[in-house]
């Protein structure tokens, strides 16, 4: 609702699960507040070209690519050509980050071994590399870690398979009457989202079978009772299918 925001508001426009087209929202609010400072969260759509009229994007690295961190800022218009000098990467967030999710692979790859203190173990890891996040108070550089990994990955493949992959999943669920949200030219999809009115116990049917699936986001139950009815559906209800390009075809069936 245009009418909502003043004219020098930053307003912040996110593309959730890489499936929404926000050229056109971008486009009706720079006609309408033409001050306006537009901010396009592009975490989820990495992949994405910029929205014509924005003045700032950015995106995370990590949801995309397997890296402990890193992301990019994207500066469009007026602000075009602002530089800021970075700072160097502290090593507490991205070696907690890269070790938490080394332990989580092998806590997922072998059932037998699995045990509360365990999770807690890279949980705790998560945890403290997120305080060490929170704690820094200017923008720093990527780290060499991430930095090297990049350079090794062919973002062609990634993605074609996770177009295809989306794509092979989306007529299976479709077969069962689900409806599923078809993908554009230009979509390159963090996930393919799904709502269940019994979701968490069907990911708990999953988890033993071995298929793990996040959840975007959950919310405190004090936030979600403030959320509007969107809101606290997507925080109950919806179920990411994961379709990044470590599966192929067969991982797809069996989901």
């Amino acid at each position: 609702n245009a009418g909502s925001v003043d004219s020098d508001d930053v307003v912040v426009l996110l593309d959730y699960f890489g499936l929404i087209d926000l050229r056109a929202t971008t486009e009706m609010i720079r006609g309408h507040l033409p001050r306006a400072v537009i901010v396009v969260d592009r975490v989820h759509s990495f992949f994405r070209g910029p929205e014509p009229g924005s003045d700032f994007a950015y995106t995370s690295l990590r949801k995309f690519v397997p890296v402990p961190d890193g992301g990019e800022v994207f500066v469009f218009g007026a602000q075009k050509g602002r530089h800021v000098e970075l700072a160097r990467n502290r090593k507490a967030f991205w070696a907690s980050k890269l070790e938490g999710s080394r332990l989580k692979w092998a806590y997922n790859s072998n059932s037998a071994s699995r045990s509360l203190e365990k999770e807690q173990e890279f949980l705790k890891l998560f945890a403290r590399g997120e305080t060490a996040l929170n704690n820094m108070s200017e923008p720093r550089k990527i780290s060499e870690v991430s930095r090297r990994r990049i350079d090794k990955v062919d973002p062609r493949i990634v993605i074609a398979r996770r177009r295809h992959n989306y794509c092979h999943l989306q007529a299976g669920l479709e077969e069962y009457g689900m409806d599923i949200t078809r993908l554009r030219s230009d979509d390159v999809p963090l996930c393919l989202p799904t709502l269940w009115s019994d979701r968490d116990k069907l990911r708990r049917r999953l988890f033993d079978q071995r298929i793990f699936l996040p959840i975007h986001w959950p919310l405190p139950s004090e936030l979600a009772r403030r959320r509007s009815s969107l809101g606290r559906q997507m925080s109950e209800k919806e179920l990411s299918l994961v379709i990044d390009q470590r599966y192929d075809c067969e991982d797809m069936e069996r989901l």
